[in-house]
């Protein structure tokens, strides 16, 4: 478990991020974090400096600082107190169980076009379905074919001596010498070709049975998000997934071919996310609660319903998990996730924020960032009016709520005769004018207390250049708080 954030020096946005800059937070992480940021801010450079963690020194290098020459530096502390240090371009020690899903899940694990040639990464979706033996049982392939293809340079180059021997009109001994070399390594690679065909059918039987097995595992999880779709067969080329989905009784391929549906024209981004999140959850499942588990936005493409079915499974993986971080640059994501946790105890909502030229990290009140704006403005002028404030910059922030609360709460109550862009002094102007069966009628009674409230901020409201910003007292605001309060509850 990674315990605590330390420093991060010179990776992306993270210019010089510290325990010292952090905005109310001690640096320490929970079991489930919830990490906010906007877009440009780092929020995906930090899921990459977690995912280094597993043996990626070379991420943190791809995302040095621009136009910085210092070291990168980064120190976290695991749940023993041990140092997980990036310094000289390495980790002194890896998590291994270490799994992100981001928007290049799909795209490095399903292949589309493009395939790979070896086993690159130790977490990769191909090594876990097949395991340790479908991955011993490919290297040796892979062994054997490297070592096939420098047998095959070095026919190529005794066919070459050969012809310059015959040029020179040396000793027919020579050559007879050199084709029995020749012979000899033709039988060696008539050896390998058979080493490499066994090894060959041995692991497509194997990897056959276990795709096979693998199969409802996705299913049961894509079914969940869109349960039109289901996977059909799944099979491998290279270290690369190929799978056949099936909707609604059409087969549709990760191929394109004129003669078949193609994934590529038939499934939206939302459809793929959804198909590399069911592979992801399926993944995961092994040895999941020595994992720790990366979401990346894992709903910027998906609609409200596939969100909310989304979040179900991610609380599943929270319960079951070592550690979760969930990264999101979607501010509604990140309530829902807020709203819908069932770890409440060992919940952390952080944001990103940009402080002194660093991007670094501040604690996050979900809930409060997300009321309604009335409701942020009602929060305001009630706290400063139980707590009071120090400055007198804030009080003009304690001014600005008076008259949008107004307009918000009398546009709600009588939305049938106000229009919608009524500013206070029309409806103040509405209210003295109304009569007979108009509702606004009712509001006469405080119609001197509304204008009272109108005047007293629109001198703050309206001023030119020249003006001199009138001193705001403090016992004369907490008066006309006290009114705007009092007319609240009459209104």
């Amino acid at each position: 478990m990674i315990n605590k954030l330390v420093k991060i020096k010179n990776v992306g946005k993270f210019e010089n991020t510290s325990t010292t800059s952090f905005v109310n937070w001690n640096g320490i992480f929970d079991k489930v974090n919830l990490i906010y940021g906007e877009n440009g801010i780092g929020k995906t450079t930090f899921s990459q400096i977690l995912r280094s963690l597993s043996n990626r020194d070379n991420l943190i290098s791809r995302k040095r600082t621009f136009n910085s020459t210092d070291d990168q530096e980064i120190l976290f502390l695991d749940d023993q107190n041990k140092q997980l240090e990036f310094k000289s371009n390495r980790w002194n020690n890896n998590i291994s169980n270490i799994s992100l899903f981001n928007s290049n899940y799909i795209s490095e694990n399903i292949i589309s076009g493009k395939s790979k040639s070896s086993i690159d990464q130790s977490n990769s979706l191909y090594n876990i379905i097949i395991g340790a033996k479908g991955v011993s049982l490919y290297s040796k392939i892979l062994s054997l074919q490297k070592s096939k293809k420098e047998l095959e340079k070095s026919l190529t180059h005794l066919k070459q001596e050969k012809i310059s021997i015959r040029k020179s009109l040396s000793t027919k001994p020579v050559i007879d010498y050199l084709e029995d070399q020749r012979k000899d390594l033709l039988n060696i690679k008539k050896n390998l070709n058979i080493q490499i065909r066994k090894l060959q059918t041995e692991l497509g039987e194997y990897s056959a049975k276990i795709f096979k097995d693998f199969i409802p595992k996705v299913n049961y999880y894509l079914t969940s998000l869109t349960p039109d779709y289901e996977i059909k067969k799944i099979g491998a080329k290279s270290s690369q997934i190929r799978i056949v989905l099936q909707i609604k009784g059409n087969s549709i391929y990760y191929s394109d071919s004129p003669q078949k549906y193609s994934a590529k024209y038939v499934l939206s981004e939302a459809d793929n996310s959804c198909i590399a999140f069911a592979f992801f959850l399926s993944q995961i499942q092994s040895d999941i609660k020595n994992r720790i588990v990366i979401f990346d936005d894992p709903v910027s493409s998906l609609d409200y319903n596939r969100i909310r079915l989304t979040i179900n499974l991610i609380n599943d993986v929270a319960t079951q998990c070592k550690q979760l971080f969930i990264l999101t640059h979607d501010l509604n994501f990140a309530n829902l996730v807020n709203k819908n946790n069932q770890y409440s105890k060992s919940f952390l909502a952080l944001k990103l924020i940009s402080l002194k030229g660093t991007t670094t990290f501040s604690s996050f009140d979900i809930k409060a960032e997300c009321l309604p704006p009335i409701f942020k403005d009602l929060n305001t002028v009630h706290n400063y009016f139980n707590n009071g404030l120090a400055v007198n910059s804030d009080k003009h922030e304690i001014i600005r709520c008076i008259r949008p609360i107004l307009e918000g709460i009398i546009k709600i109550k009588y939305f049938s005769v106000l229009k919608e862009d009524e500013w206070l002094g029309e409806i103040i102007k509405d209210i003295r004018e109304s009569s007979g069966d108009n509702p606004l009628v009712n509001l006469k009674p405080v119609y001197s207390i509304l204008n009272d409230l109108n005047e007293y901020s629109k001198s703050f409201h309206h001023s030119t250049p020249t003006d001199i910003p009138p001193v705001i007292q403090d016992q004369e605001l907490k008066i006309y708080i006290k009114k705007l309060i009092h007319v609240i509850y009459l209104i």
